[in-house]
């Protein structure tokens, strides 16, 4: 056990980025190309809610930064 432990410590990109892969694949594999492209968006956009939450921040202040980045 404290060989896969220490596989996971070294490799930890490499893993997650496997199992982000067969996910991906997964999900082609059964809903299809668009419905993953949905499923990933909706997916990013509850991310986005949840860091949201977290921090504390509202819609309004989350566009007044992006706006203000794109005057500098």
């Amino acid at each position: 056990m404290k060989d896969m432990e220490s596989l996971f410590t070294q490799y930890k990109e490499r893993v997650i980025g496997l199992l982000i892969g067969f996910v991906l694949a997964l999900l082609l594999v059964i809903f299809g190309f668009w419905q993953t492209i949905l499923v990933i968006i909706l997916s990013m956009i509850g991310y986005g809610v949840g860091y949201c939450k977290e921090r504390h921040l509202s819609l309004r202040d989350i566009i007044n930064k992006w706006i203000q980045r794109g005057e500098n």
